[in-house]
């Protein structure tokens, strides 16, 4: 009786070190959710940091921006939570430098991730690494102009 305790003991321990040390598979749909390829990537270049976005605004908004360098490819995904902005508004994301001027690079639009949440979303791609920037905005605009207007969400990159 006791060699079975003992032989059922030793099975579970051996399922408890493989779980425990096995690594979860990763989630391949998104670049953002991929770890970097030791192949593609030069050892200088990787590189991940992130910015948890804080209402400047009063809107009780809040967000978390994160930015890699996959291979080549500068990513930026910027996701907040936010109401839907009035009549012919839109959110917009920026990266933004003191130097001493203001330097700004343009994300993109925000888009509802659905139609049921109040999640916003931009994914933002280019060739050049925009490491220098300080900041990451959410702005609300009413023109498309390439000018922040109304800035909602702040956040430092750490």
């Amino acid at each position: 009786m006791r060699f079975i305790f003992v032989i059922f003991g030793i099975l579970a321990l051996i399922v408890f070190v493989f779980f425990y040390f096995r690594k979860a598979p990763l989630i391949t749909e998104s670049p953002f959710l991929q770890e970097p390829n030791a192949t593609t990537l030069t050892p200088s270049s990787e590189y991940s940091k992130q910015a948890v976005l804080k209402d400047v605004a009063g809107d009780l908004a809040v967000g978390l921006a994160t930015q890699k360098i996959i291979g080549e490819d500068f990513m930026v995904l910027v996701d907040a939570q936010l109401t839907p902005p009035p009549e012919e508004q839109f959110y917009f994301g920026w990266l933004v430098k003191h130097n001493p001027e203001l330097n700004i690079v343009p994300l993109g639009r925000l888009n509802p991730v659905s139609d049921t949440s109040n999640l916003w979303q931009v994914a933002f791609r280019s060739t050049t690494a925009f490491t220098d920037y300080e900041e990451v905005w959410v702005t609300k605009e009413k023109t498309d102009d390439d000018q922040p207007e109304t800035i909602i969400l702040k956040g430092k990159w750490k």
